[in-house]
């Protein structure tokens, strides 16, 4: 993972919260915090400064199969074209035709009428005899037909993207984040999980637990040749603060856009949902590649994103993503974080630095 500054509250680098979930604005967090520090009780911030707490995929899968419901709502419009339907075979005009020849592919002749009877020729009477004839020369044989060239077959259509399977699905991960107060960090563990569920229409989303301290939801919609981002949130905490960030994209944030060149490049929005920021990014389309997941050679979708953070919190982040080509399911996530926010007249810097890539495309459920 290459060392960048990145940006803690951008659509990429932060899921869409749980909306049953009460929210937090990151400073009125870290006023919480600060006010801890202020009043003496440096040992709680010693103590609770590392505070890390696995998830197992047993948790991930009781939530799964849990019938309280914390999906955001599917409320954004779709983007991208519809689905196309895939194109019916041209149909042979009604009636019979004649059968051709398979050695000529032409048309045979009529087969010609039987002669009718006449009456008997009468008697010939002797003439003088007739000049012989003269040899009927042979008639030249036919050219053999030439067989007709065909045109190529045109290429397959790629099948629109689909919705992933339904289940939790493991991430081998590698990173931290970590805050500059107090040493404050979480290492994720080797192993993290993200739930998928489907919504109505075009629409799925995930709930990404890297640790009970740091999760990720997101919003997205797989239309035709287009995947889109719709919501985004994170929820992190520190020292027993929690601090969430939700952002919406309207119109949706493109993920993927198969018709998009190798090189093609562009710019979109997000903005905080309780209007204290935005996020601006550009977003690089690298093409087809492939990676290795469970053993197997998986073909992907590879995007890179560069985004600015603005308003309550100001940074930069990068993140490179590798996406399935027919389910758009993540495949690998690279990214750098690094964000700063104003409490008490001084800067409180967040910053991440994490990879996870797909163990198996197989989820459990």
């Amino acid at each position: 993972m290459a060392p960048m500054t990145r940006s803690g509250n951008s659509p990429l680098s932060g899921p869409l919260t749980h909306i049953r979930r009460r929210r937090h604005g990151i400073t009125a967090g870290l006023i919480g915090l600060f006010a801890l520090t202020i009043l003496g009780t440096d040992a709680y911030l010693l103590t609770t400064a590392k505070t890390t707490t696995t998830v197992s995929i047993d948790d991930v899968l009781a939530d799964f199969d849990s019938p309280t419901d914390d999906a955001p709502p599917s409320s954004a419009a779709p983007t991208g074209e519809a689905d196309t339907p895939a194109a019916t075979p041209t149909e042979a005009p009604a009636g019979d035709t004649p059968a051709t020849d398979p050695a000529t592919d032409e048309q045979p002749e009529a087969e010609a009428p039987a002669p009718e009877a006449t009456a008997p020729a009468p008697a010939a009477q002797p003439t003088e005899a007739a000049a012989p004839a003269e040899p009927t020369p042979a008639p030249a044989a036919e050219p053999a037909p030439q067989p007709q060239a065909t045109e190529p077959a045109a290429p397959a259509p790629q099948p629109a993207f689909a919705k992933p399977a339904e289940g939790v699905y493991t991430f081998i991960t590698k990173g931290s984040e970590q805050i500059n107060v107090a040493g404050a960090r979480h290492d994720y563990p080797s192993e993290t999980f993200m739930a998928v569920k489907h919504r109505d229409g075009c629409h799925w989303y995930t709930d990404h637990r890297f640790v009970e301290e740091h999760r990720e939801d997101r919003l997205y919609c797989s239309n035709g040749d287009v995947l889109s981002l719709l919501e985004i949130g994170t929820e992190v905490t520190f020292f027993g603060q929690t601090e969430t960030s939700d952002y919406r994209c309207d119109p949706p944030r493109i993920v993927v856009d198969r018709r998009d060149g190798v090189g093609s490049k562009r710019t979109q929005v997000c903005h905080a949902t309780d209007g204290s920021g935005k996020s601006e990014e550009t977003a690089t389309h690298h093409g087809r590649t492939s990676l290795t997941i469970g053993g197997v050679k998986v073909e992907a979708w590879h995007v890179s994103f560069d985004s600015i953070v603005s308003g309550r919190a100001e940074g930069t982040a990068h993140a490179d993503v590798w996406v399935h080509p027919d389910s758009g399911m993540i495949l690998k996530v690279d990214r750098q974080i690094e964000t700063a926010s104003q409490a008490f007249g001084t800067d409180v810097v967040y910053t991440e630095d994490v990879e996870f890539t797909l163990k198996s495309l197989t989820p459990r459920r």
